[in-house]
């Protein structure tokens, strides 16, 4: 059901927004949605679930990385330049000897630099370190893809991922940056997050910044 409703566009892509710290529009997260036809919107928790758990996750996520290179297209051809578009990756994408060439393919066909295209992976997704995983990431980054690990702070892999791959981008737990005008824990971790990634050459997000409060501190 949850393909069928691909083709007939209940299941689709909205693009949240990335600021820089002067709030210009530097790039977007692709997020998967799915309108059902009889229980109406599905919570995006259930619907990355239900995907990640799918026999078809590599179609599906394949259809993600198309979908999102052809809006990339779009904005450029209406006159907007240098945005990046991240689009989650699955443990079990890394898996499918065919996603490079299908990546190179999508590029190819848009007419977009590596650089216009990201992939997010989750913290709390285990990552097998397996030949073939840790080849795909590699094989990403050499490419130009940049690499992002998102809810980076609340897991046990955190450090580990980060000193096994190439990851370009930290994503800041939104857990961490809601509390962080009524909690010295947060703050204190965010800034020792921040001056990890500065001494790696790593850029930081913060997620769930909705204040200029919060984006003061």
């Amino acid at each position: 059901e949850f393909l069928q409703d691909i083709n007939t566009k209940q299941v689709y892509l909205v693009y949240q927004p990335q600021h820089d710290r002067h709030g210009s529009i530097v790039g977007f997260e692709a997020l998967l949605r799915w309108k059902h036809r009889q229980f109406g919107f599905v919570s995006p928790a259930i619907v990355c679930g239900l995907a990640g758990e799918s026999d078809h996750i590599k179609q599906i996520g394949k259809w993600a990385i198309d979908t999102a290179g052809r809006q990339i297209r779009e904005w450029k051809n209406a006159g907007f330049r240098n945005l990046c578009v991240s689009v989650n990756l699955s443990p079990f994408q890394l898996q499918d000897p065919t996603l490079l060439d299908h990546v190179e393919l999508m590029l190819n066909d848009n007419g977009l630099t590596a650089a216009e295209f990201c992939f997010e992976l989750t913290e709390s997704q285990h990552v097998p370190d397996d030949e073939m995983s840790c080849e795909t990431l590699e094989k990403l980054h050499e490419r130009g893809i940049h690499l992002e690990m998102d809810d980076f702070g609340m897991g046990y892999s955190s450090m580990i991922y980060i000193r096994r791959f190439h990851f370009d981008t930290i994503k800041l737990d939104g857990s961490l940056t809601r509390d962080v005008l009524s909690d010295n824990n947060s703050r204190d971790i965010i800034a020792s997050v921040v001056q990890l990634a500065r001494a790696l050459d790593m850029r930081v997000i913060a997620e769930f910044v909705e204040s200029q409060e919060q984006k003061t501190l």
